[in-house]
């Protein structure tokens, strides 16, 4: 068998010498999470080894890595992923097209509008699976296709073998392996780039945001509620935003995973009605912290309550200083029966 699906890579065969491949760590700003690493060019044998060495020995700011490579060595690419994994941290697809350039060649981000679109091909695809959280924007190109090797036939038992330890690491990584279909259905030679809407249906691209509402009784009532649909973040600490009323007002209630919460925080609520930024007095705003959660209780007054249920979308926003954690948010667009729902949790409070 002379062809089989796995990404471009070199497998029997070494691969020419090439530039050695960038490794960067940069930021856009002053901000923890403005900064990330760059990896472009190929992914050659070591690259995990020399990713480990930059963090063992200076630190690494910033928990995402943009990538962009044609491909290169298969098992490197696995390597690389699960190293990522075990960073926690999270992968996108980016160049470092048109940047402005230090002394040394490297590219500098910092001021910039953030990494150009880049391509993330071959043995690149699944290092870009190690990802906690992974997602790229329509400009990028996430290619898969069938392996080749350009020295040897490879044996049926050999193909096999590969083809299963494929699919064990996209399981391992929580990537749907029916993936591995499409990839199968090209030539050698062609490459098949994954739309983003197919990237989420197959678990390749992380969903992110707030969930499908729903309705959990209450009392006499019920409490329409929203969960997040990928993990927290340093920053961006919110999992679940809940809308219900109690004694004749009404109420958002946010759950937090992540805070920096010590107590006495002096925070700035307001709700978001479509475009619309609705300011609330400090005492509408109430944070009870018990232990690593916390759950800010925001008072809404009848009008908001009630535009808020009419609207094709909402945000509630929470705004501290940066050491207690910044912005804590739940936005979501709404659907016409999930507008119903909000209407059903504030009947009590705004009919």
């Amino acid at each position: 068998m002379r062809s089989f699906f796995l990404l471009l890579a070199t497998f029997l065969a070494s691969s020419p010498a090439h530039a050695e491949t960038l490794l960067d760590n940069d930021c856009l700003g002053n901000a923890y999470e403005s900064c990330f690493v760059l990896i472009e060019g190929e992914i050659t044998p070591g690259l995990t080894d020399r990713l480990r060495a930059m963090v063992d020995s200076q630190g690494v700011d910033g928990g995402v890595v943009y990538l962009n490579s044609p491909g290169g060595n298969l098992g490197e690419g696995l390597r690389l992923g699960r190293y990522i994994r075990e960073l926690g941290w999270d992968t996108s697809i980016g160049s470092s097209d048109g940047i402005p350039r230090n002394d040394d060649g490297t590219p500098r981000f910092m001021g910039s509008a953030g990494p150009a679109p880049g391509r993330c091909e071959s043995a690149c695809a699944y290092a870009f699976m190690g990802g906690e959280r992974r997602a790229y924007n329509d400009d990028d190109r996430l290619g898969l296709h069938q392996f080749y090797s350009s020295t040897e036939d490879v044996g049926s038992a050999v193909a096999q073998k590969f083809s299963g330890d494929l699919v064990a690491y996209m399981v391992e990584m929580g990537v749907d392996a029916r993936i591995f279909t499409l990839a199968a259905s090209q030539e050698a030679s062609g490459m098949y780039h994954v739309p983003r809407q197919q990237a989420e249906e197959y678990d390749l691209m992380t969903r992110t945001g707030f969930d499908t509402m729903f309705l959990e009784p209450y009392k006499e009532g019920v409490v329409a509620a929203s969960r997040r649909l990928d993990p927290p973040q340093p920053y961006d600490g919110v999992d679940q935003v809940s809308f219900y009323c109690r004694g004749g007002q009404a109420y958002a209630l946010m759950h937090a995973a992540i805070h920096g919460f010590t107590g006495n925080d002096l925070g700035y609520p307001s709700v978001w009605i479509g475009a619309e930024q609705r300011e609330l007095p400090q005492d509408a705003l109430s944070v009870r912290i018990d232990g690593d959660e916390a759950y800010l209780l925001l008072r809404l007054p009848p009008e908001t309550a009630r535009a808020l249920a009419a609207a094709p979308g909402y945000t509630v926003w929470a705004s501290y200083g940066r050491v207690i954690g910044g912005i804590y948010s739940a936005s979501r667009n709404t659907t016409a029966l999930e507008r119903q729902m909000l209407a059903l949790a504030f009947r009590l409070c705004i009919d």
